[in-house]
């Protein structure tokens, strides 16, 4: 297993996805657990999923724009 700091940009990118949809189908279970007797609770749960897609898209739009600057002459 490689260290982190050995990793490509692809392979840093490939472990941040599958933690973002680990961590999704957690929430969700959790969410599950809770609807019944906390519906609130659960709610709460529900929405992270969401939020965390939305940020993983605005973040994939910043690299999208990084790439095209520096293609050329990466820092």
């Amino acid at each position: 297993m490689k260290n982190f700091a050995d990793l490509t940009e692809r392979e840093v990118l490939a472990v941040a996805i599958s933690s973002e949809e680990e961590d999704s189908l957690i929430y969700m279970s959790f969410a599950e657990d809770l609807a019944e007797r906390y519906p609130d609770s659960a709610k709460v749960f529900e929405r992270w999923p969401r939020r965390n897609a939305a940020t993983a898209i605005a973040c994939s739009r910043c690299m999208s724009s990084f790439r095209s600057a520096f293609a050329a002459d990466p820092p």
